[in-house]
């Protein structure tokens, strides 16, 4: 627990940053549209007497959809880390901790050198084609997009909280290193709120605010990113030294 507890309080912040700055980098890129479509379709319930200044922040902020995507993040930080930290159970697993650290900082890598326009193997990639996971998510949002408000909204963002991404895989694995459900909980917690800001202001200042934002991003999120990437290699290499090696 005390390995775990060093790397929660080192890795969440560092988490927080990777959302924070792949909320620019990637998140307005790739979430920006099922934002943007979510304001249009919220606004629209709205009468036009009613139509003001506040009506469009709130609006904006799809502070239910953000919420919905946090309690997806969450849950899977969650049950990841408890199976890894079950699994510890049966046998030191310090050295799979470090692996996982380790796979994570190749996710966040692979994001930083596709934003400085690197080229990757597709495998490395996951190519540019829509998966299947991705259209059963989309036809069960779908419903959803009509009054994505409250309730709704909230649902909404459950579902497509699942969305297959790189950012996200590399998250679970930093968390998983944890072996503990509450902090593997915390960590996708801090990575969700890091994501907010851009897709926020993305949702309140419209697709103009994104594009602002991505040529931001693109000029220092991957190095933001890289060097999120060093300090997770390094959290993995002070773990192996922590394993008693028997040769």
């Amino acid at each position: 627990m005390a390995v775990s507890g060093e790397l929660f309080s080192s890795v969440a912040p560092t988490l927080f940053v990777m959302g924070l700055t792949g909320g620019l980098a990637h998140c307005t890129a790739m979430c920006g549209p099922l934002v943007m479509a979510q304001v249009s379709s919220g606004l629209e319930k709205i009468p036009t007497e009613r139509m003001g200044e506040l009506q469009r922040l709130t609006g904006g902020l799809l502070v239910p959809y953000h919420l919905g995507r946090m309690t997806t993040y969450a849950l899977l930080g969650a049950v990841v880390a408890e199976v890894s930290g079950g699994v510890a159970v049966l046998w030191d697993l310090r050295l799979a901790k470090a692996m996982l650290l380790g796979v994570a900082a190749l996710f966040f890598a692979i994001q930083a050198l596709k934003g400085m326009g690197v080229p990757l193997p597709r495998l490395l990639t996951g190519g540019k084609g829509e998966s299947a996971a991705s259209r059963l998510l989309g036809n069960l949002a779908k419903p959803f997009f009509r009054d994505p408000t409250g309730f709704r909204g909230y649902t909404l963002g459950i579902i497509l909280g699942f969305l297959p991404c790189g950012l996200v895989y590399g998250a679970l694995a930093a968390t998983a290193a944890s072996g503990d459900a509450v902090l593997g909980a915390g960590g996708m917690a801090a990575f969700s709120i890091g994501t907010m800001p851009a897709l926020m202001a993305t949702g309140v200042l419209g697709q103009l605010a994104g594009t602002r934002l991505r040529t931001l991003a693109a000029r220092i999120g991957p190095v933001i990113l890289l060097f999120g990437c060093g300090f997770l290699v390094y959290m993995a290499w002070k773990t192996l030294g922590s394993v008693p090696w028997k040769i």
